[in-house]
């Protein structure tokens, strides 16, 4: 069975932007290496088909992904907070 290990992705566009994500990595016990599987459509996809090679970092520092999760992205692009969500106690 594959494993999956939680990352922190950084790519680049063809313009030279650079792209940080949260994406798991997948290892295969038969393979040497990992498999980098981005959802379709996403940035960090259309990153990687214009320039395949990519920056995986291993963290367990949950602030990490929470920094770099799309609304924290949002916010720090537009200086705008997104809405809060609200959930059930």
């Amino acid at each position: 069975m594959p494993m999956i290990r939680e990352t922190i992705v950084t790519t680049v566009s063809a313009e030279g932007k650079v792209y940080i994500a949260p994406l798991g990595l997948i290892a295969e016990p038969s393979s040497e290496g990992w498999i980098i599987a981005p959802f379709k459509p996403s940035t960090t996809l259309d990153n990687l088909r214009a320039n395949p090679y990519a920056v995986a970092n291993f963290t367990d520092d949950v602030l990490v992904f929470a920094v770099s999760s799309p609304a924290a992205s949002l916010e720090i692009a537009t200086g705008r907070r997104c809405p809060q969500r609200k959930f059930p106690a």
